[in-house]
């Protein structure tokens, strides 16, 4: 087979992504978090909204950026459901599994994962409100605009609160800071 034939093919361009997150070295959710996740899926969904947004800022700096990159393209997804077929349900099953914990959850772990997912798509904007670029003009033109954008990533920016002042980019979204 040649590679042209997948190219349009969005079947094979997600089996890539799910092959990815499921080969990280560690879930993109972390190991150090799973107790946390999976204690945090089995609550109510108010509950589960406001823990969540507690522990984001507790994974390490790399997996937020990946996650947040990823939970708002899957939103972006969502906006197409129409042409898609992809409903919220079905991107969280999809994806629940492999960003909880790649490949070595129980069946219904793999359940609370997807209520994890299902959870951030829905509140992409509470949990990420900076995180824009997929809706900005295009995220290449960050880095050619900006030269120093590239290697700002993984620099010490962190994710913060809402209605802090001034603007940082980092590798992946524009992030408020008070610096």
């Amino acid at each position: 087979m040649e590679i042209a034939e997948y190219i349009n093919d969005p079947h094979s361009v997600c089996s890539v992504l799910k092959c990815y997150l499921r080969e990280l070295p560690e879930p993109l959710m972390t190991h150090n978090l799973h107790s946390d996740w999976i204690f945090i899926a089995k609550r109510d969904p108010d509950y589960r909204k406001e823990a969540i947004y507690r522990l984001l800022p507790l994974m390490p700096e790399v997996n937020r950026y990946n996650l947040a990159y990823l939970i708002k393209f899957l939103q972006l997804i969502l906006d197409y459901e129409e042409y898609t077929k992809m409903s919220v349900g079905n991107l969280s099953i999809v994806f629940g599994p492999n960003l909880i914990d790649a490949g070595n959850s129980t069946e219904s772990e793999n359940v609370l994962g997807s209520k994890l997912v299902e959870t951030l798509i829905v509140n992409a904007d509470f949990f990420f409100p900076n995180c824009n670029f997929l809706k900005n003009e295009s995220f290449q033109d960050d880095f050619s605009r900006k030269p120093d954008v590239a290697n700002s990533f993984g620099s010490g920016d962190r994710m913060v609160a809402r209605g802090t002042q001034g603007q940082q980019h980092t590798g992946f979204y524009h992030a408020q800071s008070n610096k």
